[in-house]
């Protein structure tokens, strides 16, 4: 028994460490994807597809691998082939991008630089309860411990790297450690190895066999595939408007690898507590979903804190029925496992792939709840097998059905007709729809079957909400694999909206319509720069560029002979911009010349020659998603090797959640350039939004004139920066624990 136990011990080591290598690579990797992506929240949900992949693959290898061989002889090959990995194939996160955009080119990637090793990591734990449960050291449901390792080795992988790796190693240290940890890996699997079957344990207790059934096997991936599309969806969320950072990725996925561990750890895989719990986490859901259609954002840190709690409760009760159904059977577990793991790879590809390219709007949350619903709707009738007949249903589907109308088309266009849609409308038309839409959700939950047709009609009306409650009329929508983009038209105004940000507005009549607005208005400082005759020679044409397009409200202020590069990542905003929008048409009628460079516009950058500009704006946000590859020191620096001599960078910082301002300034010192800040936060026009801009040269006197002449700042000497970010390190858990100094926020 000695041995049994020290095996399980060096067993779990093992398992532990492989996922939690797994985990880091999974967090390294995408990391490093992002500034060949412009910096796209999507990247994290292709990652994510990836790996569920080839987690399937090494479910399935491994179950083949049983079929084909005896446990101790394939143990040993499957050592080896981790050993030979160790030294041939290892993480690579160094390679450059393949270019291109799209799913082909990161999945490409993915594949040369974590591929093999990220098959072996994802086949040990299933291997290692194979081994266990071939030597008969004990009862079978104890190779389930092993899973419960797997997942706090996920869970620690996960926090270790944003809170602890990032923050402390640069990209090239972090490759290096991962590599040494990863060649420890074999011994673990050599110690855990199968005896020889000479070795006498005592017998171990098998349930009779049981024939595969597909009901267990839909029962098994149906909630598994809901928990997948929440966790996705729910990051999704998060990340649109702070950042796509390692963080916010790993908070989420820990949260979901939480109720794995609790479901497979704990005696009771559906406690009572999970089940009562489920449908409040679908009001809530509901909730912050409608306070995003409402455009009433919530605190970051509360938004985060809801939206972890609903991803818990929701997935304790979907992993907490996979737990319940688990076979205790040998011949079954494969196919257990192979269920679990189709079941997650669908659900994320239905929210990272499917919906954005089937459904231009933004629906992937509520859809998985609605997904969710189903799933324990399901489970939930096949375990009570009470649930009334579908027949007489009807009555309180329609009052359900009517709740969800009322709430939310009926309500926002009552409120929009009696208050005028800002904050406070905003407000009230929320608390108003909030009663009807949760009593409908809580009334339909009382019966399973009832509750996914609730959140059906809830996601079908859900898309009328918006344009009834702003009384706007929306004449375009547009989605691509780097956001959403909506254009509407509401008074005398045509809006530009991607994810939940306003990316500038035009007058519709003709006679004002050129007149720029939102954060490039008369007031603002950027306004200052592009007709301050101070910095421009009169008589000379300019060359300015400027990566990120919105509508083009930049292009009005050109005259004729000046040349404008805008650099963007997506060729959609550029349709929009040019059809729905005519500052761009305008400034060419007056003689400029304006060219666009598709792609990331750091990479394209490169290609352009030195003193290519006299001024480079560089206004790149996505949602408000901060690009976090095109705000550091080795960006500035391919910034300023683009301008002229006297040239000037101008950064827009504005940012609800973050203290861009002083990061921007104190990479701009690291650079060795000078800068200065300016907003218009104290008293900014009806026409302009509030607006936070960093600019910076390598001339010292063109800052200075600015500081003189137009009363931008510098940072005070004693004021104490936050450390810069670097291509190699860059950790947004620094930027969020420094604060949100000077009120900074972005006005929508």
């Amino acid at each position: 028994m000695a041995a049994c136990t020290k095996r399980m011990i060096w067993a779990a080591c093992a398992v532990f460490l492989s996922a939690f290598l797994l985990f880091e690579a999974e967090l390294m990797i995408s990391r490093a994807l992002l500034p060949s992506y412009g910096g796209s929240c999507v990247v994290w949900g292709t990652a994510m597809v990836f790996f569920q992949l080839v987690l399937l693959l090494g479910y399935a290898w491994s179950s083949v691998a049983r079929w084909r061989f005896q446990a101790r002889s394939y143990a040993l090959f499957h050592i080896a082939a981790v050993a030979v990995s160790a030294v041939l194939l290892p993480l690579n996160t160094m390679t450059s991008g393949f270019g291109g955009i799209g799913i082909v080119s990161v999945l490409a990637w993915l594949v040369q630089s974590v591929g093999m090793p990220a098959f072996l990591l994802s086949t040990t734990s299933v291997l290692t309860q194979w081994w266990w449960m071939e030597s008969q050291e004990g009862r079978p449901e104890k190779a389930y411990i092993l899973y419960a390792a797997s997942n706090a080795g996920s869970i620690a992988g996960l926090l270790a790297y944003p809170f602890v790796v990032e923050p402390s190693l640069d990209a090239a240290a972090q490759q290096k450690l991962w590599r040494c940890a990863y060649a420890i890996l074999p011994l673990f699997l050599f110690l855990s190895r199968p005896p020889r079957a000479s070795e006498k344990f005592p017998a171990c207790v098998v349930k009779p066999n049981a024939a595969l059934r597909w009901r267990n096997i839909l029962l098994w991936f149906a909630p598994s595939a809901a928990g997948g599309a929440v966790l996705l969806a729910t990051t999704n969320m998060i990340t649109l408007d702070v950042a796509s950072a390692p963080l916010l990725w790993a908070v989420p996925l820990s949260v979901y690898l939480v109720t794995w561990a609790l479901a497979f750890g704990t005696h009771d895989a559906v406690p009572a507590y999970a089940k009562t719990s489920f449908k409040w986490a679908c009001v809530v859901g509901w909730l912050l979903y409608l306070m995003s259609l409402m455009r009433f954002s919530p605190p970051v840190l509360a938004a985060v804190v809801l939206y972890c709690a609903v991803l818990f409760l929701v997935c304790r009760h979907c992993h907490g029925l996979v737990a319940y159904l688990k076979p205790l059977n040998a011949a079954l577990m494969p196919f257990f496992y192979l269920a679990i793991a189709a079941g997650g790879l669908f659900g994320s590809m239905v929210v990272a792939w499917l919906t954005p390219l089937l459904v231009p709007w933004l629906v992937e949350y509520p859809m998985s709840l609605f997904m969710a619903a189903l799933a324990v709707s399901v489970s939930e009738v096949d375990r009570s097998r009470n649930e009334k007949p579908v027949a007489g249903m009807w009555l309180p589907s329609l009052a359900a059905c009517t709740g969800v109308v009322v709430a939310l088309v009926i309500v926002p266009a009552v409120v929009g007709r009696i208050v005028s849609f800002g904050e406070t409308g905003s407000r009230l038309c929320f608390i108003v729809a909030a009663v009807p839409l949760s009593l409908a959700i809580l009334g339909a939950s009382k019966r399973p079957r009832l509750l996914p047709v609730a959140l059906l009609a809830a996601l079908s009306a859900s898309f009328f909400t918006s344009d009834i409650a702003l009384q706007a009329r929306t004449i375009h929508r547009a989605r691509s694999y780097y956001g959403i983009f909506v254009v509407f038209e509401r008074g005398p105004l045509r809006y530009l909206q991607q994810g939940a940000v306003q990316h500038g507005r035009q007058y519709l009549d003709p006679d004002v319509r050129d007149a720029p607005l939102s954060y490039y208005h008369l007031s603002t400082p950027a306004a200052e720069i592009m007709q301050s005759g101070s910095l421009w020679r009169r008589g000379i044409a300019r060359r300015v560029g400027m990566i990120g397009l919105g509508t083009g409200a930049l292009a009005a202020y050109l005259s004729r002979g000046d040349e404008m590069t805008i650099y963007e990542l997506d060729s959609k905003n550029i349709a929009v911009a040019e059809k729905y929008f005519s500052y761009l048409s305008s400034a060419r009628s007056r003689g400029a010349k304006i060219s666009f460079v598709t792609g990331d516009g750091r990479a394209s950058l490169r290609a352009q020659p030195a003193g290519a500009h006299d001024l480079l704006i560089v206004d790149a946000f996505s949602s408000g998603s901060v690009p976090m590859h095109l705000l550091t020191v080795e960006a500035l620096r391919e910034y300023v090797r683009t301008l002229a001599s006297g040239g000037l960078v101008l950064v827009h910082v504005s940012n609800r959640y973050l203290d861009l301002t002083h990061l921007v300034l104190s990479c701009v010192s690291a650079a060795g350039y000078y800068g200065c800040a300016k907003d218009n936060a104290k008293n900014p026009h009806p026409d302009a939004d509030v607006s936070y801009w960093v600019a910076f040269s390598s001339d010292r006197q063109v800052v200075q004139r600015l500081v003189s002449e137009f009363g931008w700042s510098e940072p005070p000497a004693e004021r104490r920066l936050p450390r810069p970010w670097t291509d190699g390190r860059n950790a947004i858990v620094e930027l969020l624990a420094w604060g949100h100094s000077g009120s900074i926020r972005r006005s929508e």
